[in-house]
């Protein structure tokens, strides 16, 4: 909710949204490579940084979204493939830029998958463990 802007910072609410909004750059940065930090590292929240990988991502490729048939496993299969086709033509695809495409694809039905997400610790967040 904090990252897809769902739920606004608020004069009430400023003290535990800014605990979320840290949390949640934290798992954003330590989820990027190195290269991959520049597009999030002028961002104050991580409603900004969100919204830049999701710029710079559906512009590298077709705005690809989990089909309604598809359950989670089949969705990080074909995206998978995508990404193996993409690295046969040069493309480098790091596995946590994977990782941010498969849930930026998500529809809003997976919100609680996303959160679930959100709460798994940095070691066990691994394309392995997607599906």
């Amino acid at each position: 909710e904090i990252v897809s802007g769902q739920k606004p910072r608020t004069a009430e609410n400023t003290v535990t949204w800014d605990k979320l909004d840290c949390n949640a750059q934290k798992i954003i940065v330590t989820s990027l490579g190195d290269e991959n930090v520049l597009y999030v590292i002028n961002c104050e929240i991580s409603t900004s940084m969100w919204s830049n990988l999701q710029s710079v991502f559906e512009h590298k490729s077709d705005a690809y979204e989990k089909h309604p048939d598809d359950n989670v496993s089949v969705h990080v299969a074909k995206l998978q493939r995508i990404a193996r086709q993409l690295e046969d033509l040069g493309e480098n695809i790091m596995d946590n830029m994977l990782i941010i495409k498969i849930m930026i694809t998500l529809p809003e039905s997976y919100n609680h998958f996303y959160s679930a997400w959100e709460a798994t610790q940095k070691t066990e967040i691994t394309l392995n463990n997607l599906d």
